[in-house]
């Protein structure tokens, strides 16, 4: 049944989401409270039964937890057990077993990219109680090499136990990943200046590789430099981050958010807004509900950017709509509490505060349609409009 199963689904499928790894952590902790899982005999994971810091070893968890319950339910994989259609991969997860069960699964949630939906892990996407020798017997047609080419984003957990790359599926993973034919080419174009000359052709396939290699290595350490100092400076590295950065742009705490006035200009604001809006219409005051219109418009323009931006996008929309909105304030509440204390409210001033607020929305819209679609396509207004937002929060 079990092989059956894992043959009718493609190995790329065998995938998990984040609330089944919430699952297997809660199921986890259980299993140590009742004695089900403890520190092996052998003495080679002595782990405390009371760190929900780091836990078990993965080794511990799957002899002790995740093979014994497979074994009831026909040997089958942990995730086929839990989605026996398969799942998508958007997400390949590499990672050592030595490290705690705990650690690994807070690194794997807190890092999970927001726009994935499902991952492949190979402790709980292979059949712990099933002989899978014969699929992996070619590392290119293995379990691992299907879903790596499947994903979209690979994420390397490190622990605090031992080097990830000192694991040989790690490596292998990294090998298919800089040597898969379909990426090999455009690697090497980046990492080695006249590969695109006709020179490296003459080379023969071993010294290829060799070039390649090392070319990779030396573009990796000073990627990883670049990108760490981007991450201590900013809060967060990205590639429009770090692209922004080499135009000399300061992205100091370009990574952290202001919420406070966007979370009051989207929230009772808003409804304020559709509450005039409905009164207006009501009334037949056309001349008033043009403004509120367009100023709701803008706010669920505005939101819907927020949900569909990427992470440091939406750090710069709010970094923007807090200096925009702050602005507004400063310009209109004097105006606010003169009408109020004087009782003395006209056409004239509403119109000026409605169509200030109506011109200030617009802004908003269009900085935050300047935003660009990726990071292949930063151009000249991005890293300025970073610098400019940006400058007052250092």
């Amino acid at each position: 049944m079990a092989t059956a199963l894992h043959e009718s689904v493609p190995p790329d499928r065998w995938c998990i989401t984040r609330s089944d790894l919430k699952y297997l952590g809660q199921e986890v902790r259980s299993a140590i409270q009742r004695g089900d899982i403890r520190p092996p005999d052998d003495g080679s994971d002595d782990f405390d039964a009371s760190d929900l810091t780091y836990g078990p070893s993965i080794y511990t968890v799957n002899k002790q937890h995740i093979m014994p319950v497979t074994e009831m339910f026909g040997k089958v994989s942990w995730a086929l057990l839990q989605h026996r259609d398969g799942l998508d991969c958007d997400l390949f997860i590499s990672h050592a077993w030595q490290e705690g069960i705990f650690e690994f699964l807070a690194k794997v949630l807190l890092s999970w990219p927001a726009d994935a939906r499902h991952a492949w892990c190979c402790m709980l996407a292979n059949p712990q109680n099933l002989d899978i020798g014969s699929l992996l017997q070619s590392p290119s047609s293995s379990p691992f090499a299907l879903a790596l080419k499947a994903s979209t984003y690979v994420l390397v957990v490190p622990n605090h136990r031992c080097s990830i790359y000192t694991r040989l599926s790690v490596a292998e993973q990294s090998h298919l990943i800089a040597f898969d034919p379909a990426t090999r080419k455009e690697i090497a174009k980046v990492v080695i200046p006249f590969s695109d000359t006709g020179l490296l052709p003459m080379l023969t396939d071993v010294g290829q590789r060799l070039l390649l290699a090392s070319g990779v290595l030396f573009f990796d350490l000073l990627e990883v430099d670049y990108a760490i100092h981007v991450l201590l400076a900013a809060g967060m590295s990205t590639p429009t981050l770090r692209i922004v950065a080499r135009a000399g742009v300061d992205i100091s705490g370009a990574g952290y958010t202001e919420i406070a006035f966007p979370c009051l200009d989207l929230g009772p604001f808003l409804i304020h807004d559709l509450v005039l809006l409905v009164k207006d219409v009501l009334l037949r005051r056309y001349h008033r509900w043009i403004p509120c219109l367009v100023c709701v418009c803008a706010r669920l323009w505005l939101l819907f950017c927020l949900w569909h931006s990427a992470k440091d996008e939406r750090c710069f929309i709010l970094k923007m709509m807090s200096k925009m909105i702050a602005t507004l304030q400063v310009l209109v509440l004097p105006t606010v509490a003169l009408m109020q204390l004087t009782a003395a409210e006209t056409e004239g001033v509403f119109y000026i505060i409605a169509i200030s607020i109506m011109l200030m929305h617009i802004i908003m819209v269009g900085f935050a349609c300047l935003l660009p679609a990726s990071s292949d396509q930063v151009f000249l207004p991005w890293p300025l409009l970073i610098k400019a937002f940006n400058s007052s929060t250092k």
